[in-house]
């Protein structure tokens, strides 16, 4: 979104960060994943508590943004920053749509969290070993 020059609403615990605060986060998220996948890729032992830590962190953050009372006019918001008018964005249907995109999105870190935790020990055996041999 920043990319494409629309406003980069940045949700956390299911209040909105606008702004160059809003971007800066974004982009702070993207590198730490970004790095810590990396990491994980070249078997380095402290990317595994890093991005185990974010997505915790990021799941929390959106199941409370999802479970929010909130969470309909949050979306409103969002859609009117980006100068999304449509009368389409206000009706109930659409609502239900949000809100069943927002619950499949959070499948996503359930998937990764998964991994990460069944793979642990064979990825810090791994490790280790990668770490004696350099």
């Amino acid at each position: 979104m920043p990319l494409m020059k629309l406003p980069t609403p940045f949700v956390l615990f299911g209040h909105i960060i606008r702004g160059s605060l809003g971007t800066t986060l974004f982009f702070l998220t993207v590198a730490l994943l970004a790095v810590g996948g990396i990491g994980l890729l070249k078997l380095k032992n402290w990317s595994y508590p890093l991005i185990l830590g974010l997505q915790i962190f990021w799941f929390v953050s959106g199941l409370v943004t999802f479970l929010s009372p909130n969470y309909e006019s949050l979306m409103n918001e969002i859609l009117a920053d980006a100068h999304y008018s449509s009368e389409m964005f206000h009706t109930e249907s659409f609502a239900h749509q949000m809100r069943l995109g927002s619950m499949a999105g959070l499948l996503g870190p359930i998937v990764v969290l998964f991994i990460l935790l069944v793979y642990r020990k064979r990825f810090l055996e791994a490790s280790a070993l990668a770490s004696a041999q350099t």
